[in-house]
């Protein structure tokens, strides 16, 4: 009976030590349990990240153009509204031309006046070079006679010139028989100008060389009837002195040449510019686009360089936007820019930087400026459009994590990396932000898990996690 008790104690006394242990160990459990952190975590992933900056501009185009005349003269007719569209080389404004068209009359008079005295120099210096041939021939025959004289043989170069003076007598008679005929067809309009001014320069010439064959004879002539030898020698002097008068009368002409061809210069230049100034009367539109100022009236006398119209162009537009300077070291001219325009409900569309001021306005911010397509004219100058810059871009595929899953400690980064039911702190070199996500330059893997909420709550010592979904 005894021994029964006994073994019943037993049994319960195991029992009780049994529930003890069990017990023991589940409470350990939920005591590990209670003190893990609760945190979500991110794969460490590859991604292009760029880092941007937001503004808002005003639309404008640098494709803007004042019209404006290059003569002055009165407004006789404006063919364009403020809206209108107009293409490059329109017509826009015509002005009075009378005046001008009277300067290019006045030019062409004059020109013909210069072309007549140019011809009549050309026939002079025709003449004045034929009136030096002859006397330099006079003066020849003139020196051969007084040659002869000392030599006895005037009576033979006598004869000699006798001959010459018929033979010059024949082409004269010739040259002016052709020059008579010349004259009769040039009034009947069957050859032109020029070939009846050739047989009167043939004719001029053959009466130069006539006139100086007889005044060799004669002077030949006047020696050998005196046979003195001293008035052989004055007629060479006289022969000199008839030289040096062609020579003179020579250079006079080429003279009067030059000045004729230099008023027949200026006449024409005259002429080029008041046919200039005529076709200027048409104000032109220098480029295409839409008339968006008119500063002129019927009636008004325009003024050289005075704005008369303004024409806006069409196709890019310019968002102009206002830089800081912690922004502008980091933006170049080409660099990538994404535009919306909120009241044209236009979706995002892509631009470049065209233009980096590099001096500081009064306002100390810089002013950048961004294309905008404009290729079906929706957008208008003036519109207001939200322009985000890229400052920096990071190597295509580069490992990043979510941005908040980062945390910095005297100057350095760190992150908390889930590993199992614990988490380990780690030191990481950051690259580019987007501001939801960060480029990892060194400190992680490809495929490990970052602790993104809950790890301000985390420490080296306090590293235990429960991820939650």
């Amino acid at each position: 009976m005894n021994k029964k008790i006994v073994a019943v104690i037993m049994s319960f006394s195991l029992a009780a030590a049994c529930l003890t242990g069990c017990g023991s160990g589940e409470e350990t459990e939920q005591s590990d349990t209670a003190n893990a952190t609760n945190v979500t975590i991110a794969a460490v992933e590859t991604r292009n990240i760029s880092s941007t900056a937001s503004y808002t501009g005003e639309l404008m185009t640098s494709d803007t153009a004042s019209v404006t005349s290059k003569v002055s003269a009165k407004i006789t007719s404006i063919n364009c509204e403020v809206g209108d569209y107009v293409k490059a080389g329109d017509a826009l404004i015509v002005l009075d031309s009378s005046d001008y068209e009277y300067q290019l009359k006045s030019a062409q008079a004059t020109k013909e006046q210069a072309d007549a005295a140019y011809k009549q120099a050309e026939a002079s210096v025709t003449s004045a070079e034929a009136g030096v041939a002859s006397a330099e021939a006079a003066l020849n025959s003139a020196q051969v006679a007084y040659n002869n004289v000392a030599n006895g043989s005037n009576a033979q170069t006598q004869s000699q010139l006798e001959t010459q003076l018929a033979s010059a007598q024949i082409a004269y008679n010739d040259a002016k028989t052709n020059y008579d005929r010349q004259e009769q067809l040039y009034n009947m309009g069957a050859i032109s100008l020029s070939a009846f001014e050739s047989a009167q320069t043939a004719l001029e010439t053959a009466k130069l060389n006539l006139d100086s064959a007889q005044t060799a004879y004669d002077l030949n002539s006047n020696v050998l009837s005196s046979g003195n030898e001293e008035s052989a020698q004055k007629s060479v002097e006289t022969a000199e002195a008839s030289v040096n008068t062609a020579k003179a009368q020579l250079e006079s002409a080429q003279a009067a040449l030059t000045s004729a061809k230099a008023s027949q210069n200026a006449a024409q230049v005259a002429i080029s510019q008041a046919q200039t100034s005529i076709a200027n009367t048409k104000v032109t539109a220098p480029i295409s686009g839409y008339i968006s100022a008119k500063n002129v009236t019927l009636g008004q006398y325009a003024s050289t360089g005075v704005s008369l119209l303004t024409i806006t162009g069409i196709g890019e537009l310019e968002a102009e936007i206002q830089v800081t300077e912690a922004v502008v070291p980091y933006l170049s001219v080409g660099g990538e820019a994404l535009i919306t325009v909120s009241s044209a409900a236009l979706d995002t569309v892509e631009g470049a930087i065209t233009v980096i001021n590099p001096v500081k306005n009064s306002q100390g911010m810089y002013t950048v400026r961004v294309s905008v397509p404009n290729d079906d004219d929706t957008l208008k100058v003036g519109m207001f459009a939200d322009v985000v810059l890229v400052t920096d871009q990071s190597e295509s595929e580069a490992l990043a994590v979510p941005a908040n899953s980062i945390l910095q400690e005297s100057g350095e980064y760190y992150v908390y990396v889930a590993s199992g039911s614990f988490a380990e702190k780690r030191s990481v070199v950051t690259g580019v932000s987007d501001g939801e996500y960060t480029q990892i330059v060194s400190g992680l893997s490809a495929g490990e898990n970052v602790v993104v909420s809950g790890k301000e709550y985390l420490s080296e010592e306090n590293n235990m996690i429960n991820i939650v979904e």
